[in-house]
């Protein structure tokens, strides 16, 4: 394995001799920390094709917000990729599996889940800079590479086709996710109300993967540094980054926790995550968006139940799983995530729908 990463690191940096360290977390892509022995670091990834089937579109969209961002002055300086040695910004290999290479950020580090509401407040200060400050960055010049990526009603036709075919036969154990969905389904109205008038809901070039380990931060100052991993960057609404942070931020549990009974909302949480993503979006974002901000979270995690139960149905066939039941546990954790968040919203902002 390591003699393989070797000479693929080698299509990369020539004259490369040093040691590789996988980087564990990660549902899509495989990555790598490269040391050579002058004490240079690189990130090498093995990219998804499976799920990116357009991998060069990545690299060209890497290169577009990259550009936008140093057009715009912006604080975030983004780590450069490295060309191969035949001047390629992939490499395939033998097996037509398709390797990129970046530059590794010194003096920085990833947090892999939130651990306070301070850090909560950071992660959504700097994606709420990031949309900022690619504000003029248009949206034609950004690839769609994974069409559909935050479509709930499309999330809710992949699982009502999934149902059907059952490849797996694993419905019959789906059943205790799938029943309780159903009583959500006005979560597909409001997606479709979110997304018909243009005048009033708008779309802006999102991140749209904004988990807390998608940021870098100082080692010194506990200052974030760049958000990181744009694979999923591409035109969406106002829900998008927001709600996936809510999802990923404002709980006490991550997504693979099976400890379903103790997981809950936490309100310092959700707080500073709203009101730190609001600080540059509040007057980019129109008034009705920002009226309807609190509904975020509740689109992206009913859609990522959604994703989750689908795929347990259909084998496993795009999240890694390490056991076979952990699709359906990241369902059934997800929906006690949503049921939670209707809880807590009624309470707090007196939204019912």
């Amino acid at each position: 394995m390591n003699e393989d990463l070797d000479s693929i690191v080698q299509q990369f940096l020539p004259n490369y001799n040093g040691k590789i360290v996988p980087i564990t977390y990660g549902l899509i892509n495989h990555t790598y920390t490269v040391y050579s022995t002058n004490n240079t670091a690189y990130i090498l990834q093995k990219i998804n094709t499976t799920i990116f089937t357009q991998p060069a579109l990545l690299q060209q969209n890497y290169i577009q917000i990259t550009n936008a961002l140093v057009a715009a002055n912006s604080q975030f300086n983004l780590p450069n990729m490295l060309l191969t040695t035949n001047k390629q910004l992939l490499f395939i290999d033998a097996a037509k599996q398709c390797w990129r290479m970046f530059n590794f950020v010194h003096n920085a580090y990833t947090i892999e889940h939130i651990q306070c509401a301070e850090d909560a407040y950071k992660v959504a200060h700097t994606f709420s800079r990031f949309t900022s400050d690619v504000k003029k960055l248009a949206a034609e010049k950004i690839q769609v590479v994974l069409p559909n990526f935050h479509n709930v009603q499309y999330r809710y036709t992949q699982l009502l086709q999934a149902v059907q075919l059952n490849k797996s036969n694993r419905l019959q154990y789906a059943a205790a996710v799938l029943q309780p969905l159903e009583t959500y389904q006005a979560i597909l109205k409001l997606y479709d109300y979110f997304t018909t008038d243009q005048n009033k809901f708008r779309q802006y070039i999102l991140h749209h993967d904004t988990k807390i380990s998608n940021i870098l931060f100082n080692q010194f100052t506990g200052k974030t540094i760049t958000p990181i991993d744009f694979d999923t960057t591409m035109p969406g609404y106002f829900f998008s980054d927001i709600g996936d942070m809510i999802r990923s931020m404002a709980v006490n549990k991550n997504e693979n926790d099976t400890d379903y009974i103790t997981l809950q909302i936490l309100p310092e949480n959700y707080e500073a995550i709203v009101d730190a993503y609001l600080t540059n979006t509040s007057t980019l974002f129109t008034s009705t968006e920002v009226q309807h901000i609190h509904y975020s979270g509740l689109l992206i995690i009913y859609m990522q139940c959604i994703r989750f139960i689908t795929d347990y149905i259909n084998g496993d066939t795009y999240y890694q799983v390490t056991y076979p039941q952990q699709n359906y546990d990241r369902a059934l954790n997800q929906l006690t995530c949503l049921q939670q968040l209707q809880l807590f919203l009624k309470a707090k902002y007196s939204i019912q729908w």
